[in-house]
């Protein structure tokens, strides 16, 4: 996997690498990576490791790129999925930068409530009730897909749960 430039001048613990910085980390020692991204959470709210959100723009550099919750939009949105601060910790105040998982093996929110989440489903986002966790979708991609289920998941409340992120806009419903 590409290992990006060289970001060890950049003070991380204060900061963070330049806004929408990306880079490929590895998972395990498995052969598994994902690909991370420096952004704001601008949700409302802290954010806990796993935690599942859309990533959005805004005119202001200061705040730019962004995640905010999910919501249901008519248009291809991409979602992204918090990994941890610029410390290494696991939660995430609103307002501030962390690392966002956008694309690869993450632990991801999932809800497997009204229907369960089988290894190899593909997920979705659902707003409202499940805005910050997966769904399971189908077991054929669609439209709505973002993932897909790396392990199953049955809890009837939302848990971290290995996925695959496919990287790409799907839409929200």
């Amino acid at each position: 996997m590409p290992a990006g430039p060289n970001m060890s001048g950049f003070d991380t613990l204060s900061f963070g690498p330049i806004p929408g910085y990306e880079e490929w980390k590895e998972y395990d020692q498995n052969g598994r990576f994902y690909k991370r991204r420096w952004l704001y959470n601008a949700c409302g709210a802290a954010l806990a490791a796993g935690d599942v959100v859309v990533v959005n723009y805004d005119g202001d550099e200061e705040t730019n790129p962004q995640v905010g919750v999910c919501a249901a939009l008519a248009v291809y949105q991409e979602v992204a999925v918090f990994k941890e601060t610029a410390s290494g910790g696991t939660s995430l105040a609103d307002a501030t930068w962390g690392w966002f998982v956008v694309q690869g093996y993450v632990d991801a929110k999932c809800n497997g409530d009204s229907v369960d989440i089988t290894k190899d489903d593909f997920l979705k986002i659902v707003a409202g009730t499940d805005a910050d966790a997966f769904v399971d979708n189908t077991t054929a991609r669609t439209t709505n897909s973002h993932a897909i289920a790396c392990a199953d998941e049955t809890d009837a409340t939302p848990s971290v749960t290995l996925v695959y992120l496919f990287g790409r806009s799907a839409i929200i419903t």
